[in-house]
C-alpha cells in the first residue's frame, strides 16, 4: 500500500514499515521491543502493528534511511557499475592516502627518537660535567 504513513487510519504491520525505512523486520521488531519506537502493539501471534499517529509520523520522519537497500533494489546495472568503479576510484585514493600518511607517521617517529636521544645525551652531558670537575679538584 502506497499511503503516506501519516493519511493511514488503521494499524499498520511492522513489516511495511521496515520496507519504506530500508530496514529488516528483524531490525524494526527489534526496536518495537525496545520500545524505540511510538504507538507500537504486539497482537497475540506475537506480529508487531503500528498505531499512525502524530508522534508515530514525527518519529518515522526522523529515522534514517537504509538508501544503499533502495538502491540495491531499484539500480540499473549501469548505475550499479559506475557507483562501483566510483567506490574502486576513492579506495585506491585513500589507500594511496594511507600510504603517505604510514610514511609521515614513520619520518615523525625517526625525528622523535632522534630528539629523545638527543636530550639524553644533554642531560647525560651535564650530569657529567659535574662529577668530572668535583673527580679532577681531588
Amino acid at each position: 500500500m502506497n499511503v503516506p504513513i501519516s493519511e493511514r487510519r488503521e494499524w499498520i504491520p511492522a513489516g511495511e514499515v521496515a520496507r519504506k525505512l530500508g530496514y529488516t523486520r528483524q531490525h524494526f521488531a527489534r526496536l518495537c521491543r525496545g520500545g524505540g519506537v511510538p504507538s507500537v502493539r504486539r497482537t497475540k501471534g506475537g506480529h508487531w502493528r503500528i498505531n499512525p499517529t502524530k508522534e508515530f509520523a514525527a518519529w518515522f520522519d526522523t529515522q534514517p534511511r537504509n538508501l544503499v537497500a533502495k538502491f540495491r533494489a531499484t539500480a540499473t546495472r549501469g548505475q550499479k557499475r559506475a557507483l562501483l568503479d566510483q567506490s574502486w576510484a576513492e579506495l585506491r585514493k585513500l589507500n594511496s592516502q594511507r600510504e603517505s600518511l604510514r610514511l609521515e607517521i614513520q619520518r615523525l617517529a625517526k625525528a622523535q627518537d632522534q630528539m629523545i636521544d638527543h636530550w639524553r645525551a644533554g642531560i647525560a652531558a651535564n650530569h657529567a660535567l659535574p662529577s668530572a670537575s668535583v673527580t679532577s679538584s681531588r
